[in-house]
């Protein structure tokens, strides 16, 4: 194995992984700031222009980025395969994924009714299905069986939860950064001016 090769593949997956959920802010920025627009919530309009072109800008940016990361992987992928496995799944692993959404339910429900039926019901079928693909993905790396696999699926699903939020996190630090300097340059440059 080319140690070259394994670190542009984490350095694709840790990139998908940090892009792969800003599309979806970016939709429910843009989605949110018209729906303000149209009620008439928002200030002066050419403010909501700039920030739907911004988050337009954003979404855009982001797939991108998300789709040449997939075609890398790809291509790394099939230059040195390392997935041994198929995409299968075991009779354990199917009632595994019963248990989970049994498990994360009833979590959900001893929080309370008020919790469950909103919130509870909708977390615990997303994580159901990003266990599932979890184990998917552990079945294809082939190197686990069982009760392991179930743990590295786990591990995988976890690990996507909380890279996620923390790449939208950086980019909202980096988007916070990049307006703050680009609004003192304007400010100095209409000072000068006036």
């Amino acid at each position: 194995m080319d140690p070259a090769i394994e670190d542009r593949k984490g350095l694709w997956w840790l990139a998908l992984g940090f892009t792969v959920g800003a599309p979806v802010l970016a939709v429910l920025t843009m989605v949110s700031m018209g729906q303000l627009a149209v009620m008439g919530g928002v200030g002066p309009d050419y403010w909501v222009v700039i920030v739907l072109l911004l988050a337009a800008l954003w979404f855009c940016a982001n797939v991108y980025v998300v789709m040449y990361a997939i075609l890398s992987l790809w291509r790394l992928y099939t230059l040195q395969p390392t997935w041994t496995g198929k995409w299968q799944l075991t009779l354990g692993d199917m009632i595994s994924v019963v248990f989970f959404a049994g498990i994360s339910m009833s979590f959900f429900r001893a929080l309370g009714r008020d919790v469950f039926i909103p919130v509870g019901i909708v977390i615990s079928i997303f994580t159901t299905v990003g266990y599932l693909v979890s184990l998917l993905f552990t079945s294809r790396i082939g190197d686990f069986a069982g009760v392991a696999k179930w743990i590295s699926a786990i591990y995988f699903l976890f690990a996507t939860v909380l890279i996620v939020p923390f790449g939208i996190f950086l980019q909202l630090i980096l988007i916070w950064l990049i307006a703050s300097s680009l609004m003192a340059m304007f400010n100095a440059t209409f000072a000068l001016w006036s």
